[in-house]
């Protein structure tokens, strides 16, 4: 909370308290963090052991951020994929990689908590997620290395495959909230209108079969759930914290904290000044750093640590 609170100058304080509980890793994660803002703090090196992944009861418990929680975000969670399904006319159709690469994009996202996904490569040079019923990862044609930037990418990308965020970003809050409302009306046997907001009566028509083949605990949820939950403005509202939640899978995957807050803050130059004189002015980036140097943070970092990266 100091540190969210724009007392970035009490890192050292919080690296010698750590240090005096024992706690040598916290310590020296906040020393990693401070460099980056040209913070000197006195602590051993960082040394990383192997995780086993970021599990879904980790990734709820230590990553997700506190305002997906709620009626909107935990319907979400559980009909996203069903959603996903019903508003995906076709897969993409990409350029195939070599094998190896692909697989090492595959293996990085399933430490990510994000298993089966499959891996294309994309003309446009880019890397996008296609969050459909299959994920998939479109990732540059021309077959690059997986560094610090690219992680980052990779990392905000799983967020994507995850609570339904990627839906969200793809399709709108208004969608995304017609369709809930559809696969809700079907579970609940109501006839379907004609048209409902952005829905085509096509797509609708889809969503009430689908309805029929849903798993339990999806049915429950949605017969469960307040209208008013099933808003745009419900759904708008899970944006923020869904994007906190994605910068926090992308400093996990990245490894690397100058270049994630060089990402968040455009900071210019990336010098550890004017990263400084950017998170003075961003209570966002302020949080992410109270996350990275929590409880949670470190828990979420020792989980998906592919080892020592010294």
């Amino acid at each position: 909370q100091i540190v969210a609170d724009g007392h970035i100058d009490r890192l050292p304080e919080l690296a010698a308290l750590e240090r005096v509980r024992g706690a040598d890793h916290a310590a020296a994660v906040i020393a990693e963090l401070a460099a980056v803002f040209g913070i000197a703090v006195e602590a051993g090196a960082l040394a990383l052991t192997p995780g086993r992944g970021l599990t879904d009861a980790l990734w709820d418990l230590h990553v997700r951020d506190a305002g997906e929680r709620g009626p909107t975000g935990d319907v979400l969670a559980r009909a996203w994929q069903p959603i996903a399904a019903a508003l995906t006319d076709e897969a993409p159709r990409p350029l195939v990689g070599s094998e190896g690469w692909c697989a090492q994009i595959s293996d990085f996202f399933a430490r990510l908590g994000v298993p089966d996904v499959h891996v294309g490569l994309d003309r446009s040079g880019a890397w996008r997620a296609v969050p459909g019923p299959i994920p998939w990862v479109m990732a540059p044609a021309r077959e690059t290395p997986l560094n610090a930037s690219a992680r980052f990418r990779l990392g905000r990308m799983a967020a994507d495959f995850r609570a339904g965020r990627g839906l969200v970003r793809v399709h709108g809050a208004e969608r995304i909230a017609g369709a809930l409302r559809a696969l809700r009306d079907g579970v609940l046997g109501a006839d379907a209108p004609g048209f409902d907001g952005p829905l085509e009566p096509a797509r609708r028509a889809r969503l009430h079969v689908v309805a029929q083949a849903l798993d339990a605990p999806i049915a429950a949820a949605l017969r469960a759930v307040d209208e008013s939950a099933l808003t745009t403005e419900a759904v708008a509202a899970l944006e923020a914290p869904f994007a906190r939640t994605a910068d926090r899978m992308g400093l996990l995957a990245a490894g690397a904290p100058d270049v994630v807050f060089d990402a968040i803050l455009r900071a210019g130059g990336g010098s550890p000044a004017a990263r400084l004189r950017a998170v003075a002015a961003s209570p966002g980036a302020r949080a992410l750093i109270a996350w990275a140097i929590g409880p949670d943070g470190l828990a979420a970092r020792e989980a998906v640590s592919p080892g020592d990266r010294s």
